[in-house]
Protein backbone atom coordinates (compact mmCIF):
# COMPACT_ATOMS: atom_id res chain seq x y z
CA UNK A 1 0.00 0.00 0.00
CA UNK A 2 1.35 3.67 -1.12
CA UNK A 3 1.00 5.87 1.58
CA UNK A 4 2.53 9.43 1.35
CA UNK A 5 5.27 9.98 4.50
CA UNK A 6 3.67 13.68 4.67
CA UNK A 7 0.55 12.35 5.34
CA UNK A 8 0.36 13.10 8.56
CA UNK A 9 1.12 16.69 8.04
CA UNK A 10 -1.63 16.87 5.15
CA UNK A 11 -3.47 20.44 5.37
CA UNK A 12 -6.87 18.09 5.78
CA UNK A 13 -5.97 16.90 8.87
CA UNK A 14 -4.46 20.40 9.91
CA UNK A 15 -7.86 21.73 9.63
CA UNK A 16 -8.73 19.30 12.10
CA UNK A 17 -5.94 19.51 14.67
CA UNK A 18 -6.18 23.19 14.79
CA UNK A 19 -9.97 22.80 15.17
CA UNK A 20 -12.43 23.09 18.08
CA UNK A 21 -11.66 19.61 18.73
CA UNK A 22 -7.85 18.82 18.37
CA UNK A 23 -8.16 15.40 20.06
CA UNK A 24 -10.12 14.07 16.71
CA UNK A 25 -6.72 14.72 14.96
CA UNK A 26 -4.81 11.07 16.19
CA UNK A 27 -7.96 9.23 15.40
CA UNK A 28 -9.34 10.46 12.03
CA UNK A 29 -5.64 9.93 11.33
CA UNK A 30 -5.82 6.26 12.37
CA UNK A 31 -8.90 5.59 11.27
CA UNK A 32 -8.17 7.22 7.21
CA UNK A 33 -5.22 4.94 7.35
CA UNK A 34 -6.86 1.72 7.94
CA UNK A 35 -9.56 3.07 5.86
CA UNK A 36 -6.23 3.42 2.63
CA UNK A 37 -5.82 -0.27 3.63
CA UNK A 38 -8.96 -1.80 3.61
CA UNK A 39 -9.47 -0.15 0.13
CA UNK A 40 -5.92 -1.36 -0.96
CA UNK A 41 -6.76 -4.55 -0.50
CA UNK A 42 -10.42 -4.64 -1.57
CA UNK A 43 -9.45 -2.29 -4.86
CA UNK A 44 -12.60 -0.49 -4.69
CA UNK A 45 -13.80 2.45 -2.72
CA UNK A 46 -14.53 1.03 0.98
CA UNK A 47 -16.53 3.27 3.17
CA UNK A 48 -15.36 4.31 5.99
CA UNK A 49 -17.90 2.04 8.10
CA UNK A 50 -16.69 -0.47 7.08
CA UNK A 51 -12.43 0.02 6.90
CA UNK A 52 -12.66 1.49 10.57
CA UNK A 53 -9.80 -0.06 12.23
CA UNK A 54 -10.87 -2.81 14.93
CA UNK A 55 -9.24 -1.78 17.63
CA UNK A 56 -10.92 1.74 17.83
CA UNK A 57 -14.65 2.30 18.85
CA UNK A 58 -17.07 3.76 15.94
CA UNK A 59 -16.73 7.68 16.28
CA UNK A 60 -19.54 9.24 14.44
CA UNK A 61 -18.19 12.71 15.15
CA UNK A 62 -14.88 12.11 13.93
CA UNK A 63 -16.48 10.72 10.57
CA UNK A 64 -18.27 13.73 10.31
CA UNK A 65 -15.17 16.06 10.78
CA UNK A 66 -14.04 13.86 8.04
CA UNK A 67 -15.98 14.39 5.86
CA UNK A 68 -16.30 18.26 6.30
CA UNK A 69 -12.92 18.97 5.87
CA UNK A 70 -12.81 16.42 2.46
CA UNK A 71 -11.33 13.36 3.51
CA UNK A 72 -13.80 11.19 2.43
CA UNK A 73 -17.24 12.07 0.72
CA UNK A 74 -21.40 12.37 1.94
CA UNK A 75 -20.97 8.53 1.61
CA UNK A 76 -18.40 7.95 3.39
CA UNK A 77 -15.48 7.04 1.07
CA UNK A 78 -12.15 8.34 -0.43
CA UNK A 79 -13.25 10.67 -3.20
CA UNK A 80 -12.72 9.27 -6.58
CA UNK A 81 -10.43 12.17 -7.84
CA UNK A 82 -8.38 11.38 -5.17
CA UNK A 83 -9.33 7.54 -5.67
CA UNK A 84 -8.05 7.73 -8.91
CA UNK A 85 -4.91 9.92 -8.47
CA UNK A 86 -3.39 7.46 -5.48
CA UNK A 87 -4.96 4.15 -6.51
CA UNK A 88 -5.05 3.09 -9.80
CA UNK A 89 -1.14 4.80 -10.47
CA UNK A 90 -0.26 2.38 -7.63
CA UNK A 91 -1.73 -0.42 -8.29
CA UNK A 92 0.11 -0.11 -11.61
CA UNK A 93 3.46 0.28 -10.10
CA UNK A 94 2.84 -2.80 -7.78
CA UNK A 95 2.04 -4.72 -11.19
CA UNK A 96 5.21 -4.35 -12.73
CA UNK A 97 6.93 -4.99 -9.62
CA UNK A 98 5.12 -8.45 -9.43
CA UNK A 99 6.02 -9.37 -13.15
CA UNK A 100 9.38 -8.26 -12.41
CA UNK A 101 9.37 -10.56 -9.47
CA UNK A 102 8.19 -13.42 -11.24
CA UNK A 103 10.34 -12.80 -14.24
CA UNK A 104 13.29 -12.87 -11.56
CA UNK A 105 12.68 -16.09 -10.02
CA UNK A 106 11.41 -17.46 -13.32
CA UNK A 107 14.21 -17.07 -14.23
CA UNK A 108 16.37 -18.05 -11.72
CA UNK A 109 14.71 -21.71 -11.33
CA UNK A 110 15.10 -22.28 -15.41
CA UNK A 111 18.86 -21.22 -14.14
CA UNK A 112 19.16 -23.80 -11.22
CA UNK A 113 17.44 -26.51 -13.41
CA UNK A 114 19.88 -26.27 -16.42
CA UNK A 115 22.74 -25.89 -13.95
CA UNK A 116 21.91 -29.61 -12.14
CA UNK A 117 20.83 -30.99 -15.44
CA UNK A 118 24.67 -29.94 -16.94
CA UNK A 119 25.58 -31.49 -13.47
CA UNK A 120 23.97 -34.98 -14.02
CA UNK A 121 25.45 -35.01 -17.68
CA UNK A 122 28.91 -34.52 -16.35
CA UNK A 123 28.88 -36.59 -13.66
CA UNK A 124 27.16 -39.45 -15.20
CA UNK A 125 26.02 -42.83 -13.44
CA UNK A 126 28.73 -43.94 -10.45
CA UNK A 127 28.96 -47.51 -10.47
CA UNK A 128 30.01 -49.83 -8.31
CA UNK A 129 33.76 -50.61 -7.71
CA UNK A 130 33.34 -54.39 -6.23
CA UNK A 131 32.45 -57.10 -8.86
CA UNK A 132 30.16 -58.57 -6.25
CA UNK A 133 27.99 -55.76 -5.66
CA UNK A 134 25.12 -56.37 -7.99
CA UNK A 135 23.20 -53.60 -7.35
CA UNK A 136 21.59 -50.39 -9.55
CA UNK A 137 24.41 -47.94 -9.89
CA UNK A 138 23.82 -44.45 -8.17
CA UNK A 139 23.28 -41.42 -10.05
CA UNK A 140 23.72 -37.16 -8.34
CA UNK A 141 20.82 -35.80 -8.00
CA UNK A 142 19.83 -32.14 -7.18
CA UNK A 143 17.69 -31.61 -4.14
CA UNK A 144 13.78 -32.13 -4.42
CA UNK A 145 12.26 -28.98 -3.82
CA UNK A 146 9.55 -31.38 -2.10
CA UNK A 147 11.82 -33.46 0.38
CA UNK A 148 10.62 -33.97 3.35
CA UNK A 149 12.89 -31.47 6.31
CA UNK A 150 14.56 -28.38 6.58
CA UNK A 151 17.82 -27.66 4.74
CA UNK A 152 21.06 -27.84 6.59
CA UNK A 153 20.81 -24.91 8.82
CA UNK A 154 17.40 -24.39 9.24
CA UNK A 155 15.73 -25.71 12.09
CA UNK A 156 13.00 -28.30 11.44
CA UNK A 157 10.18 -25.93 12.61
CA UNK A 158 10.52 -24.05 9.31
CA UNK A 159 9.63 -27.51 7.37
CA UNK A 160 6.37 -26.74 6.39
CA UNK A 161 6.64 -22.77 5.53
CA UNK A 162 9.97 -23.56 3.75
CA UNK A 163 7.79 -26.34 1.91
CA UNK A 164 5.52 -24.32 0.45
CA UNK A 165 8.20 -20.98 -0.16
CA UNK A 166 9.84 -22.94 -1.94
CA UNK A 167 7.14 -24.46 -4.25
CA UNK A 168 6.40 -20.59 -5.10
CA UNK A 169 9.42 -19.24 -5.44
CA UNK A 170 12.03 -21.96 -6.27
CA UNK A 171 14.53 -20.95 -3.76
CA UNK A 172 14.99 -20.12 0.27
CA UNK A 173 13.92 -16.80 1.85
CA UNK A 174 16.85 -14.52 2.38
CA UNK A 175 18.19 -13.85 5.00
CA UNK A 176 16.49 -10.49 6.12
CA UNK A 177 12.87 -12.49 5.39
CA UNK A 178 14.38 -15.25 7.50
CA UNK A 179 14.82 -13.10 10.24
CA UNK A 180 11.49 -10.94 9.62
CA UNK A 181 9.87 -14.50 9.81
CA UNK A 182 11.82 -16.31 12.85
CA UNK A 183 9.74 -15.78 15.98
CA UNK A 184 6.38 -16.35 14.33
CA UNK A 185 7.76 -19.73 12.42
CA UNK A 186 9.25 -20.34 15.93
CA UNK A 187 5.83 -20.16 17.66
CA UNK A 188 3.50 -21.18 15.58
CA UNK A 189 5.12 -23.58 12.30
CA UNK A 190 2.20 -25.34 11.54
CA UNK A 191 0.12 -22.26 10.57
CA UNK A 192 3.17 -20.31 9.03
CA UNK A 193 3.21 -22.96 5.94
CA UNK A 194 -0.80 -22.62 6.55
CA UNK A 195 -0.90 -18.74 6.24
CA UNK A 196 1.82 -18.74 3.52
CA UNK A 197 -0.41 -21.14 1.32
CA UNK A 198 -3.43 -19.11 1.91
CA UNK A 199 -1.32 -15.67 0.17
CA UNK A 200 -2.29 -14.86 -3.09
CA UNK A 201 -1.31 -17.28 -5.85
CA UNK A 202 0.91 -14.18 -7.39
CA UNK A 203 1.90 -12.62 -4.85
CA UNK A 204 5.53 -11.16 -4.36
CA UNK A 205 7.60 -12.37 -2.04
CA UNK A 206 7.67 -9.59 0.36
CA UNK A 207 3.75 -9.25 -0.09
CA UNK A 208 3.55 -13.00 1.27
CA UNK A 209 5.96 -12.09 4.30
CA UNK A 210 3.56 -9.22 4.79
CA UNK A 211 0.24 -11.70 4.45
CA UNK A 212 1.64 -14.29 6.65
CA UNK A 213 2.43 -11.53 9.49
CA UNK A 214 -0.99 -10.39 9.41
CA UNK A 215 -2.38 -13.48 9.70
CA UNK A 216 -0.79 -13.92 12.46
CA UNK A 217 -0.98 -10.55 14.27
CA UNK A 218 -4.46 -11.14 13.68
CA UNK A 219 -4.62 -14.50 15.43
CA UNK A 220 -2.44 -12.88 18.47
CA UNK A 221 -5.04 -9.76 18.66
CA UNK A 222 -7.80 -12.57 19.05
CA UNK A 223 -6.22 -14.66 21.63
CA UNK A 224 -5.04 -11.25 23.77
CA UNK A 225 -8.64 -10.32 23.39
CA UNK A 226 -9.61 -13.67 24.87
Amino acid sequence: MDVSVTIASDFKFRRIARGEHPERYPIALAAYVGLLGQCWQEERRVPLVEGWPVLLDWDAAVAAEMAAVGLIDDAGCIPERTWAEWFEPARERRDRARERARQSYTGARRLREDSAQTTRSLQGPIRPTDPSDRSEPSVVRPVDEDDEGAPEGWDRAWTSFLREWRRRYGALPSEKQRATLWELVDARPADAGRWLADAPKDAAPYEAVAHVLRRWRALRNREDAA
